[in-house]
């Protein structure tokens, strides 16, 4: 694994330190349209790709310390009834057609998608959208990277040389052109810059640029953006990648639901003396680390998510005493449970690591304190078998805390 692929999962790992009870990191606090982490389970996620290949190092230097304040959960917690407790979700929303059709649309929209229909007339003019044949000459020999059939070229646009556009201007379909034209000698081949050039040219169609849709959409639009064989491969796997969306979101609604309702049935008799303090600090040492990871200063690392020094100070301030408290319950659930270094969930957390970057045991130990990835592991087990054992039931709308009655 390299140096900043490391550093990218370090950061993936570590936010999960400063996920919020809503499963929220402190940027999309700022902006609640980001995507979030959820729970330590992101732990697992794999490295980032990166634009540019990074050097290979020898070592690589831990990026967590050992927590400096230690604890045993059960001093701090009392727990009560935690599996097969009842909760209340929303209920969930039926995916719809209309709701595929809308993403259809918005990824369609995203990729730029346009079809070009033929103009009732015959004469090109600025901003036409023209089908053209060409091919370009240097003393009398095609050059190479100058000839093309069937090409899209919309006049105007400055996607070729200086001449050559408004050379068509006035052109009508079916007319062939010769446009003597120089190329820049600034051009970025050194046997066509300052060259001479004769480019011969045929129109074959004018048309006008249509915003796609639906039902203009192509096979081959679909393949070029989306990978997709055909239209209706994609569509589908458009819907399916909502199902698994609203899946996901529907988990994410029960361990947060689940997460509440254990902070009703356990209470919290106090906070390790530091341990809130520590906590605050990790978590804005955690964007600091990414920061550093991406090569900017903290600043422009935090306005990317819309956020300021002292946005991010005040989350901390608003945020991490509830997931500080958050962690003793689940930490206390997870020792009650038998979920230690020695189970075998913990050794199938392991096995996730290692299938998402990194190449040994060794390896992980040699960036994190086992301590840190016990933590991890045990908060995201607690709520793993608690989520899995609970009742739940769907409600129109969700209860609020005074509205529901503390299970016993």
């Amino acid at each position: 694994m390299k140096k900043k692929e490391i550093a990218a999962f370090a950061v993936a790992a570590a936010l999960a330190l400063t996920q919020t009870a809503s499963g929220q990191t402190a940027g999309a606090q700022a902006d609640a349209s980001q995507e979030t982490k959820t729970e330590a389970s992101e732990a697992a996620e794999a490295p980032a790709e990166t634009d540019t290949e990074p050097e290979e190092t020898e070592g690589t230097a831990p990026l967590m310390e050992e927590d400096k304040v230690t604890y045993v959960a059960s001093d701090y917690v009392t727990l009560g009834k935690y599996l097969g407790i009842n909760v209340q979700i929303p209920v969930t929303a039926e995916l719809t057609d209309a709701d595929v059709s809308e993403e259809i649309d918005r990824r369609i929209r995203s990729a730029g998608g346009v079809s070009y229909e033929p103009v009732d007339r015959d004469t090109v003019q600025m901003g036409d959208v023209v089908n053209i044949d060409y091919v370009g000459t240097k003393d009398g020999v095609a050059f190479d990277g100058g000839t093309a059939s069937g090409y899209m070229l919309t006049i105007g646009s400055g996607q070729f040389i200086d001449g050559f556009e408004d050379g068509l201007v006035g052109a009508k379909v079916g007319e062939t052109r010769e446009l003597n034209l120089t190329f820049p000698e600034q051009y970025h081949s050194a046997e066509l810059a300052g060259q001479d050039v004769v480019f011969t040219v045929t129109v074959n169609e004018i048309n006008e640029a249509v915003a796609m849709n639906q039902d203009t959409l192509t096979d081959d639009f679909v393949e070029e953006n989306f990978g997709a064989s055909s239209v209706d491969v994609w569509k589908e796997s458009v819907r399916m990648d909502l199902e698994a969306e609203q899946e996901n979101d529907l988990e994410q609604e029960k361990r947060d639901a689940c997460m509440e309702e254990l902070r009703k049935t356990c209470k919290i008799k106090s906070l390790p003396d530091g341990l809130l303090e520590e906590r605050k600090r990790q978590a804005r040492e955690t964007y600091q680390m990414q920061a550093d990871a991406n090569g900017v200063d903290l600043a422009t690392l935090l306005s990317f998510y819309g956020m300021t020094e002292e946005t991010l100070d005040q989350w901390i301030e608003d945020y991490i005493p509830q997931d500080t408290e958050d962690e003793l319950i689940k930490t206390a659930i997870a020792d009650d449970l038998g979920l230690d270094e020695n189970s075998t969930e913990f050794k199938d957390y392991i096995d996730e690591l290692l299938e998402n970057g990194f190449e040994s045991e060794e390896q992980i130990y040699s960036i994190y304190p086992k301590s840190y990835v016990l933590r991890l592991f045990k908060q995201q087990a607690a709520l793993d078998r608690v989520t899995e054992e609970a009742h739940f039931t769907e409600t129109e709308e969700a209860p609020s805390s005074e509205e529901t009655e503390s299970e016993e």
